[in-house]
């Protein structure tokens, strides 16, 4: 959650590079947080990307 204030889209390759962890662990958080509906996907490309768009919204001043 604190990196998606400093970046609020993220990959999984980001992600795991922030936390330190495996693809797959990294992955099943990014999941997790587009099952709370935290993140939605925003892909473009090949490379899978998430948006938290409420921390976008703050940012952007609402």
């Amino acid at each position: 959650m604190d990196e998606l204030f400093r970046s609020p889209v993220i990959s999984i390759n980001i992600a795991k590079a922030a936390l330190g962890v495996t693809h797959r662990a990294a992955t099943a958080n990014i999941e997790k947080l587009v099952a709370a509906d935290i993140l939605v996907e925003v892909t473009r490309g090949r490379q899978r990307f998430f948006a938290a768009p409420e921390v976008l919204d703050v940012m952007g001043g609402g």
